[in-house]
């Protein structure tokens, strides 16, 4: 009798789920009291959605079965996407090893590779190219001249924390925040997978095999190497993924810390603003006359963090704008690239040659994701569509700033596609050919741009 009589107090949140999960430390999901099936027309993923604020409710109303499970669940995907971001380190180190060896061209012509001996510390320093010198002396020296300036302050910051720990190192302390941010960026975009899949009422196992795919997709990006060299990418990731799934999950004080954070470790966090503004609406019921799409309203108040993560990225860059005002006397000094404006276009080089062919591929992986980005906006939930129109302009609009080429620099950018990286890698699952083109080819191409990078080639 008591059994039965707590069976009918608990409520459908409080009912155990296979597939569910808790995100932020303290802060059980609360899920929807029902499931609506995937509508072939419409947005699946919006018609079941999170009804309340998850970080302002206690873990003391959630059974302690559920609370377990979530934490189960939690743990498997935390699992899961270390395996496969620790798996890439080692290709890396294969890629490092392979550039290292060969970089010298006489002892190659030769035949002398076998007898060969190369200092160990040549192996870290082969990634302090491009933009991560920038990053190190930052981190050393604070903002000396006006060409430091694009380079935004919170990863110059860790930098130099960690510079404590591991001494005078500041490559190495790079290094190892930028790695660190990547693990987190495979966290927060498999905990969005799994998050995904829970609001389409997917199988456990079919969420681990969608969750492995998306991993592998963004992970095979051509420029995914970026986040072993001291880049910000990594750290950037992370925190733009992390607060989309909050947005999403609409756990609102977390949205809004990662969203700060995001805005002052690159510029391309103002793609955030635009998701996590139709999240809140939709959360709130402003958009209920789209019908299934739009989704259930928020119960309770409104949580006060939430108008909070709306503006919190702009506000944070806003903050380092007034900085670089303050310091150099021109804010837009922040949106320049060192070493590009007035530069010959890419375009016009000789056929052939490797600037014509970054230019090719960056528009190429442009129009790609643009074509992605229309075929998905049937399915895929407005937010993530209003994600990537974003992320796009970002991108097409960088070579007018830069004074560049069109869709400069678009590759490294498209990196930030968690929502496109969702849908290959549910097309990876069901068919095996694009698994292996995405799988292969994309390793295969990032394997070439990772051995000109640490062979001293500009990348990105």
């Amino acid at each position: 009798m008591e059994r039965e009589a707590q069976e009918k107090m608990m409520t459908p949140q409080d009912t155990p789920s296979a597939s569910g999960l808790a995100f932020a430390a303290g802060a059980p999901q609360v899920a929807s009291p029902q499931r609506t099936p995937i509508d072939a027309a419409g947005d699946a993923s919006d018609d079941v959605s999170d009804v309340s604020d998850v970080s302002d409710v206690s873990a003391t109303q959630r059974a302690p079965d559920a609370q377990r499970q979530d934490a189960a669940s939690w743990r498997e995907v935390v699992i899961q996407s270390s395996l496969i971001w620790l798996m890439t380190r080692v290709a890396y180190l294969m890629y490092t090893y392979y550039a290292v060896v060969t970089r010298d061209e006489s002892q190659v012509s030769r035949g002398r590779i076998a007898n060969m001996t190369l200092p160990s510390s040549l192996f870290v320093t082969s990634w302090g190219n491009g933009a991560a010198a920038w990053y190190i002396n930052i981190a050393r020296q604070g903002y000396a001249t006006p060409q430091a300036a694009p380079y935004f302050p919170l990863y110059p910051l860790l930098i130099k924390l960690v510079s404590y720990i591991v001494g005078s190192h500041a490559l190495v302390a790079g290094m190892i925040v930028a790695n660190l941010g990547a693990l987190g960026a495979f966290i927060a975009l498999g905990l969005l997978v799994a998050h995904e899949s829970q609001r389409r009422a997917v199988a456990p196992a079919d969420t681990s095999s969608a969750i492995t795919r998306t991993l592998l997709a963004f992970a095979a990006f051509p420029l995914a190497f970026l986040m072993v060299a001291a880049y910000a990418d990594g750290v950037a990731l992370a925190l733009i993924f992390a607060a989309l799934l909050c947005a999403r999950r609409a756990a609102w004080r977390w949205a809004a810390l990662w969203a700060a954070l995001a805005g002052l470790t690159h510029p391309i966090a103002i793609i955030l603003v635009l998701p996590l503004l139709w999240e809140y609406g939709r959360q709130r019921g402003w958009f209920s006359q789209l019908g299934a799409r739009s989704g259930p309203t928020m119960a309770g108040a409104p949580s006060l963090f939430a108008p909070l993560a709306l503006v919190a990225a702009p506000l944070t860059m806003a903050l380092y704008l007034l900085f670089v005002l303050v310091r150099f006397g021109d804010p837009l000094l922040a949106f320049a690239a060192t070493g590009v404006a007035g530069q010959a276009s890419g375009f016009l080089a000789p056929a052939g040659s490797y600037a014509q062919a970054s230019a090719l591929a960056d528009l190429g992986l442009f129009l790609i994701f643009v074509a992605l980005t229309l075929a998905s906006v049937r399915r895929a939930p407005i937010a993530f569509t209003l994600f990537m129109a974003g992320l796009l302009l970002v991108c097409l609009t960088t070579g007018v700033v830069t004074g560049s080429d069109p869709a400069f620099n678009a590759a490294r950018y498209l990196l930030a596609a968690a929502p496109i990286f969702l849908v290959v890698g549910r097309w990876m699952e069901r068919r095996p050919w694009f698994d292996l083109l995405v799988v292969g080819g994309g390793f295969t191409l990032q394997a070439i741009f990772a051995i000109v990078f640490l062979w001293g080639g500009w990348v990105a």
